[in-house]
């Protein structure tokens, strides 16, 4: 069944190029198992192998190349944070980062950067995305039961995803507020102040 090749190579591919709508083809796919009786085992096995194989590319990537992702100041500062985090908890921020929209692509390739053991590194992406997996075939095979029962764990998980964004984004406002009021004004630097 086609849907099979579809949900492993989204979530492969959804490590490597943030930009593919992944999540939407996997839950697509998952749906489509879901309704034509397909088996659930067969598609969190996929999801699961597609996505850590996404992951541990990302990770060598990370290992051979991810002193690239330090050029950019930007990137700098968004790797910096992804270290700190890694430094700080270990290999759990990659177990839960599949669960993370668009932020979770550098968490591989920093971890290669800062060249983590690979062994932890891939149970680490295996056990994340292990439940992801199951969290999509669970909402898959709750289409068989009906579309209403769907839809309201669909929108469970939008609502989950709107909260964490919506804490990312208050995070970020806290962050611009406060560093301007930490940040002292300058006096007297008009144009006219002359010497």
């Amino acid at each position: 069944m086609w849907a099979y090749l579809v949900m492993t190579m989204a979530a492969c591919v959804k490590y490597l190029i943030p930009l593919v709508p992944g999540d939407a083809a996997l839950l697509g796919s998952v749906f489509y198992v879901g309704i034509h009786h397909g088996s659930w085992l067969l598609a969190v096995s996929l999801i699961t192998a597609g996505g850590t194989g996404g992951a541990m590319v990302s990770y060598l990537w990370g290992r051979r190349f991810g002193g690239m992702l330090l050029k950019s100041t930007r990137m700098a500062g968004a790797v910096a944070k992804v270290q700190s985090l890694l430094g700080k908890w270990g290999v759990w921020p990659l177990v839960v980062n599949r669960f993370v929209p668009y932020i979770r692509t550098l968490f591989f390739p920093v971890a290669g950067l800062l060249r983590l053991p690979a062994g932890p590194v891939a149970l680490a992406a295996l056990a994340g995305n292990f439940l992801f997996a199951a969290f999509l075939a669970a909402l898959g095979y709750s289409a068989g039961r009906g579309y209403g029962e769907i839809a309201t764990m669909y929108h469970f998980y939008q609502i989950w995803l709107g909260a964490a964004v919506s804490v990312m984004l208050a995070g970020l406002i806290a962050y611009v507020v406060w560093s301007r009021l930490l940040v002292p004004k300058k006096a007297g630097g008009g144009a006219g102040s002359g010497a």
